[in-house]
């Protein structure tokens, strides 16, 4: 058995390189997908079955056979006799050489799960599979509450960021009793009316002291059923629950829902991405560039100039991993930006809006980072 020349290794390494490119190239341009979906292990494995393809491929053309397979695996020998597929002779080997053989093939698998086993002891940033909530028709008002409940708290609609039932000071108006307000704001109009144009359209109804900071895309991104379960949650806080979802409405809203699977935001460039997200990012950020005065969350104008492209990127697929210690108008609590963008976003928005807030205010040296 020889063993490998220079060239042989340098063309293998390259061909392993030129197999986790291609890997990476698959996952984000063919499977619109990231890291954090698509698994490190994953890249790894099937970075390496590209490579070994590759040294396959060009083994005959170079002639770079490093090692002698055919004395490997099938030498001369007297004990045991296969036959020959390329002649009519029987060809022979021994004990000791299966025994060559097995090590030869020992060492193959032993690299192949050496391999596998350091790339499963890396970190690997995971987010758990939102909640479906699955919403059947005839329910009954209580129970349409109930889901409206779960609507309300859900980091799909992200009500919790702004809004509480009971308490005062936060950025939205505190919705405990709205039941009972409700068919009194509006003359004319009942508390099931003013609860949907207020959610279809929250721009209609200001309410003294607060600004119209909620998205204007909710209802379009919770669809039919579940507003109309999020309003019967509302109006039974203190008031009389009106509203009913038919099996008809339950069925056609979830048969919806599931067609416009893939990612959730429409957009190519940085400004229509965080325009289309829900809740869009001027909801609660200030950014100057984009005219953005959101005043929830901390001030976006010059991040770049505070936090690495891989902190901004964490803070968008895990807002709770590291709370921002000044937010303008409430307190920076864990919970405040919705953990939703990760599966809304594909790889190659999150990358553009990762480069476009880099860019803002200049970006920061790796040690000043560490330093903050």
């Amino acid at each position: 058995m020889r063993r490998p020349d220079a060239r042989w290794i340098i063309v293998s390494l390259l061909c392993l390189v030129a197999g986790f490119a291609t890997s990476w190239a698959i996952m984000v341009y063919i499977l619109e997908s990231d890291l954090r979906r698509f698994g490190l292990l994953n890249l790894l494995g099937v970075g390496i079955l590209i490579a070994i393809l590759y040294i396959v491929l060009l083994d005959g053309p170079l002639k770079l056979r490093t090692f002698e397979w055919n004395e490997a695996f099938w030498p001369k020998g007297e004990r045991f006799a296969l036959p020959d597929p390329k002649t009519t002779k029987r060809r022979s080997f021994s004990i000791g050489q299966v025994g060559n053989s097995l090590r030869v093939s020992s060492f193959v698998v032993g690299v192949v799960v050496l391999i596998a086993g350091f790339a499963s002891l890396i970190p690997q940033v995971e987010s758990p599979a939102p909640e479906v909530l699955e919403i059947s028709g005839d329910l009954s008002g209580p129970e349409l509450a109930e889901l409206g409940g779960e609507v309300f708290r859900s980091a799909e609609s992200g009500c919790l960021a702004c809004h509480g039932l009971g308490q005062e000071g936060l950025r939205a108006p505190d919705l405990a009793g709205i039941g009972a307000r409700a068919g009194t704001v509006v003359s004319g109009q009942s508390a099931e009316e003013y609860l949907r144009e207020a959610l279809e359209d929250p721009c209609a109804h200001i309410v003294e002291g607060y600004d119209c900071i909620m998205p204007q895309t909710l209802a379009q991104a919770l669809g039919p059923a579940k507003i109309t379960a999020l309003i019967a949650f509302l109006q039974s806080q203190g008031g009389e629950i009106t509203v009913s979802l038919s099996a008809e409405a339950a069925e056609s809203d979830a048969t919806e829902s599931g067609a416009g699977s893939g990612p959730g935001i429409v957009g190519t460039t940085a400004e229509e991405i965080m325009a289309n997200a829900a809740p869009p990012c001027a909801t609660c950020h200030q950014l100057d560039a984009i005219g953005a005065a959101g005043a929830v969350g901390p001030d976006l104008s010059e991040v770049g100039a505070r936090l690495t492209p891989e902190q901004i990127r964490e803070s968008i697929l895990i807002p709770d991993a590291v709370i921002a210690e000044d937010c303008p108008d409430v307190a920076c609590t864990p919970g405040l930006m919705p953990q939703i963008y990760g599966e809304q976003l594909n790889a190659m928005q999150l990358e553009t809006v990762v480069t476009y807030l880099s860019n803002l205010g200049g970006p920061i040296e790796e040690s000043d980072a560490a330093d903050e």
